[in-house]
């Protein structure tokens, strides 16, 4: 997956996330990650992707879930 930007978005105290970073370690895919409690450029991302369960993972700036990049793999 060259030349793709994953970011996920994520909350401090979030068990979702914490396992979605596991998944994402284990499939190997690079991502950065974005806290919005502590990061006030991440929040404006999010609530401009109009969704506020957490995790948000986005590729290239698109909504995405995880089965969908591992289908990419």
């Amino acid at each position: 997956m060259a030349n793709v930007k994953i970011i996920l978005y994520k909350t401090t105290h979030c068990p979702r996330c914490a396992e979605l970073k596991k998944r994402l370690a284990t499939l190997k895919i690079n991502y950065e990650e974005k806290n919005i409690e502590t990061d006030s450029d991440a929040m404006t991302d999010v609530l401009m992707l109009g969704k506020w369960v957490m995790p948000i993972l986005t590729k290239d700036g698109v909504l995405v879930d995880i089965e969908t990049l591992e289908k990419k793999l």
